[in-house]
């Protein structure tokens, strides 16, 4: 049984003749836990940094410039997961409204190629022989790669946000906000986040040569309108929605509801307006984004070949867009489906190990690589032990990515170095490769380096606040949207309410659970079939509250995320 607790009780104060106070005091109180100011509910695009203060920012644009009044070739060198394709659409954009012509892309096959600019990416670019390569959303590792581009005649801009190694960033010019040289404030950016940021420095460097004032027309183009790709790869990639980022993701969502309830479609978002009628959206939000359109996205670059994604961003026309989602879903279906199989596969296989050994490591030369992070992210959702799943690929060198929720990956796989090939990653996510022969010795040294970094805890899931169903009202469902988009380091209020008397749960679909807790206020257990015991008495829960119009009927809802019982 899990334990929930509630950073802070405001239950005990709530008043019955003064309901209005209850959505301000509950605001509030999230804005101190949060540490943020009132500003952080009204975000302006006066705000966004200025983008000459990244590192090299202007020797860059000199090379490009250089590159394009020439009329040489230039290449964009993606990544294949969304934040590397919005980035890659994005300058294709941009490239379209300056009229370059001599342009391409290459976005790596991550079963054939790896990740970013491997050497075999090198070699399949020298092939195509651009005079420039510009890389978006990789690169700060790639020395490598970067070494055989140049010995080729290339010349090579990075723009990534990744975290440099030391002795190990190429030998160009780079473009990170992570760099030590960087004064820009902020450091998370994502990778479309950087592009954007090049993309409006480059306008600035055209306005400067009197470049817009010989076009036809001679208007600079609004950068607002390319916000969409911007919100999209920031929201995909996770990263802190605060400061640029919330910009971002703010009014990139409100441009993607602009295109899809306009009457007209431009150019660029055909897409918006192909996904937002065949799924039947009513508003982009940062959830749909996340959960829906992202893995769309993602599902091709997953299996192979990520250029569908991009000709789905870059669409021509509607009829165009919506083939193009058509066979982003068929992809993803595929993927869903390798995806139950290898799950169930991985269940087995955990069941088998037990879960006594501080982590879980599942191997299965059957499994797909591209589908690992997946499979890793839904065991531990099931079993709150870090994971990582291993599979084998052409070349025989086993690749690995894991994923927890307190115990850092960086440094289990670090303890673990001299039993790898090579490992990258974060807190809670990482990946590594290793020959066969490393494989038992790995397992042991990561269940062991897991099992010392364990946290001892009695606490599974922490809510905002502690709550009554009285205090939510439809006022505070609308307060709650001034704190939106919700993502990373800014997530959706989770509630506490204790002592709920639930009775007998309506079943819909046969896998969720729904309880009528009074008249226009509901209980949603997504998945709950068969997860509640029948006897169960005064539970306490965790839930996000949202709202629901079914049939012209609105009503309150909260959405089910942790539930224990006395």
């Amino acid at each position: 049984m899990i334990k929930i607790k509630a950073q802070a009780d405001l239950s005990q104060w709530y008043q019955k003749d003064a309901p209005e106070s209850a959505q301000d005091q509950i605001l509030n109180c999230l804005l101190d836990q949060r540490q943020i100011s009132e500003d952080f509910l009204s975000p302006s695009l006066k705000l966004i940094p200025d983008p000459f203060l990244l590192p090299q920012m202007r020797e860059s644009l000199d090379l490009f410039y250089d590159h394009f009044i020439n009329g040489q070739k230039i290449m964009l060198v993606g990544d294949y997961d969304v934040d590397g394709v919005t980035s890659t659409a994005l300058l294709l954009r941009f490239f379209t409204i300056i009229n370059l012509e001599n342009k391409a892309w290459f976005i790596p096959n991550r079963l054939k190629h790896g990740y970013g600019l491997t050497d075999l990416s090198a070699a399949e670019i020298i092939k195509q022989a651009p005079d420039l390569v510009i890389t978006l959303d990789n690169g700060i590792t790639a020395a490598n790669g970067v070494r055989l581009l140049k010995e080729a005649g290339i010349k090579v801009i990075i723009t990534d946000h990744h975290e440099p190694v030391a002795g190990s960033v190429p030998d160009c010019i780079v473009v990170n906000p992570k760099l030590a040289s960087s004064r820009f404030p902020d450091r998370e950016v994502a990778g479309v986040g950087v592009a954007f940021l090049w993309v409006t420095a480059l306008r600035s460097y055209l306005r400067e040569k009197n470049f817009w004032a010989e076009q036809s027309p001679p208007d600079e183009p609004n950068l607002l309108e390319h916000l969409d790709l911007v919100a999209l790869g920031t929201i995909a990639d996770q990263v802190p929605l605060k400061g640029v980022n919330r910009i971002f993701a703010k009014f990139g969502l409100e441009q993607m509801n602009r295109c899809f309830h306009a009457p007209a479609t431009k150019l660029w978002h055909h897409y918006v307006k192909a996904f937002g009628e065949k799924m039947k959206v009513t508003v982009f939000d940062s959830q749909l984004l996340a959960f829906r359109l992202a893995p769309l996205i993602n599902a091709t670059g997953r299996m192979g070949d990520p250029a569908p994604s991009l000709g789905f961003l870059c669409s021509p026309d509607h009829k165009q867009a919506l083939l193009n989602l058509k066979d982003l879903q068929k992809t993803n279906n595929t993927r869903k489906s390798r995806q139950d199989k290898m799950l169930k596969k991985a269940k087995n296989l955990a069941e088998r190990q037990g879960f006594d050994k501080g982590g879980l490591v599942l191997y299965d030369t059957t499994f797909h690589e591209g589908i690992s992070g997946i499979v890793a992210h839904r065991i531990l959702d099931e079993t709150g032990l870090p994971v990582c799943v291993l599979t084998k690929n052409k070349e025989g060198i086993i690749k690995g990515s894991l994923r927890s929720k307190k115990e850092s990956v960086l440094e289990a796989l670090t303890q673990c170095s001299e039993h790898l090939l090579q490992f990258g990653g974060h807190r809670n996510a990482g990946g590594c490769a290793l020959t066969e022969e490393q494989l038992p010795e790995f397992t042991t040294a990561l269940q062991a380096a897991f099992l010392s970094s364990k946290t001892v805890t009695d606490i599974d899931m922490v809510a905002d606040l502690e709550v009554t169903p009285e205090m939510l009202s439809y006022e505070l469902i609308t307060s709650l949207k001034k704190l939106e988009p919700f993502g990373k380091d800014n997530q959706q209020p989770l509630f506490m309410l204790r002592d709920l008397y639930l009775d007998e749960p309506q079943i819909l679909a046969a896998k969720h659970l729904k309880w009528h807790l009074d008249d226009d206020l509901e209980l949603i257990y997504w998945n709950g079939v068969g997860k509640v015991p029948s006897d169960m008495s005064n539970p306490t829960v965790a839930a996000h509250l949202s709202e629901n119009n079914f049939q012209g009927s609105w009503r309150k809802q909260l959405i089910l995320q942790g539930i224990s019982f006395s």
